[in-house]
């Protein structure tokens, strides 16, 4: 093959691959979708040295978004498997 032949064997390719690249529409599209979120679960252990916290009300926790204070519903406290409703504010 000469080099003028091999020459334009790479130009047909690479005009080839920018066809494809700029003609052909992606397989895996972005779209974009708007969420509403009701409840973030915040995991949190309180410790005083070595010894687990378990007597805190929810007025003791502050939770923030950008600097903004946001309204806590409800604590939980989880212990050992067993589920304890410490507080919640009714809407």
């Amino acid at each position: 093959m000469t080099m003028m032949e091999e020459s334009a064997r790479r130009s047909i390719w690479l005009m080839s691959a920018l066809v494809l690249f700029f003609c052909v529409p992606p397989v895996f599209s972005q779209t974009q979708h708007e969420v509403i979120v009701r409840n973030v679960q915040v995991p949190v252990r309180v410790f005083s040295g070595n010894d687990f916290v378990s007597d805190l009300s929810i007025e003791d926790f502050e939770i923030l978004k950008d600097g903004v204070p946001q309204k806590v519903e409800a604590l939980y406290l989880v212990k050992g498997g067993d589920i304890d409703r410490k507080g919640y504010f009714a809407n």
